[in-house]
């Protein structure tokens, strides 16, 4: 299959890239249409050849356009049309998406306004008026929630921890790792929950939460957009949230399902950052992983090895018990160097201790 034509100048790119468009875009598209260009994440694997746009007429704001892989951007406009189907005063309307035999264009609703971190940063909402935002919108996206099973959940996260497996970077005892003991325990947390399935955008943080100059909050990024049994909006928003002025979202996830949203935030990294440079991703949610089995002790409770490791294990109940006597001993030296009485009998007691090992 051809790929887009990475050599252009990016100086004539945009006005290649707008040729095309109105080639394929409908009637209502032709007149004097001009392209502003958004800044790309340079580490995303189609930096070189995904762009985005403000496709301007007029002098106002037409629509957000994407640019890029033809395959790609059909799986990101069924995400979108998805997405506002489920939410349609929250989501961005999709327009279109068309094909030429280089690119493919999506074409959704420009949202204008200030996301909830830029208002949050520039002081045009405190962050009281922030955090009532983010529940509000929150609570709108919970109402699409069905009824689901048990089954049908631990199959999701089976899936889910396969796939994380089978990163190129994890190691045999890694992949061990998450089979023999992540899969387990987050199939026993799931036993415990009565699931339902919900609607997510995936990205849900402050740099996603556009807050319109007329209208209410929307949602915008839809390229995680999924329909899930765990959702993980809150935990993305104050783990992901950016800046001390923005505020917590009040959730405290049990450690089992903390583990499993970091292992598909290890399958969305290897997804969209260039290979080769997720490797600092990988340690990092390895590490909070790591932490998080720490707090869970049900988790080590039937291996010899594990208890060992574990916070109430025999390796740190010794630690305490040092740490308890040391803390004493330390007390009666200082106590003791400080008599009046000890600089007089300190020899005698040592030549009486030499003395006794002697006979």
């Amino acid at each position: 299959m051809t790929q887009p034509n990475t050599s252009t100048s990016p100086e004539l790119e945009p006005v290649l890239i707008l040729a095309e468009l109105r080639t394929l875009a409908s009637a209502e598209w032709q007149g004097e249409l001009s392209l502003v260009p958004l800044r790309a994440n340079a580490r995303r694997q189609d930096h070189d050849y995904r762009r985005a746009f403000i496709v301007v007429r007029g002098g106002a704001p037409l629509a957000h356009l994407t640019v890029g892989r033809r395959e790609t951007l059909h799986a990101l406009w069924q995400k979108t049309d998805a997405f506002h189907g489920a939410y349609p005063e929250l989501a961005a309307r999709p327009f279109f998406h068309k094909q030429s035999q280089q690119r493919g264009y999506l074409a959704r609703e420009f949202i204008s306004g200030h996301t909830l971190a830029e208002g949050i940063i520039h002081g045009k909402f405190t962050p009281e008026k922030a955090h009532t935002i983010a529940q509000e919108t929150l609570t709108q996206m919970r109402k699409s929630a069905a009824p689901s099973s048990v089954e049908a959940a631990q199959a999701e996260a089976a899936a889910v921890l396969a796939k994380t497996a089978s990163l190129p970077e994890l190691t045999a005892i890694d992949r061990a790792f998450l089979t023999d003991l992540i899969t387990p325990l987050v199939t026993t947390g799931i036993a415990a929950t009565t699931p339902k399935l919900f609607w997510t955008n995936g990205d849900f943080t402050p740099h996603n939460l556009v807050v319109a100059d007329t209208t209410h909050p929307r949602l915008i990024d839809y390229e995680f957009v999924s329909q899930t049994h765990f959702p993980d909006d809150e935990w993305r928003w104050n783990t992901f949230g950016g800046t001390a002025q923005i505020p917590q979202l009040s959730i405290a996830p049990p450690p089992w399902l903390e583990i499993f949203f970091w292992c598909r935030q290890l399958l969305l990294s290897d997804a969209t950052i260039k290979h080769g440079e997720t490797a600092a991703d990988t340690e990092h949610a390895f590490e909070e992983i790591t932490a998080l089995l720490r707090k869970d002790m049900t988790s080590w409770t039937n291996s010899l090895f594990l208890r060992r490791l574990s916070p109430s294990g025999p390796l740190e109940k010794e630690l305490a018990r040092l740490t308890t006597v040391e803390a004493a001993l330390s007390e009666k030296l200082s106590r003791t160097l400080t008599a009046r009485s000890w600089r007089y009998t300190a020899w005698l007691r040592a030549i009486r201790r030499l003395l006794n090992r002697l006979s």
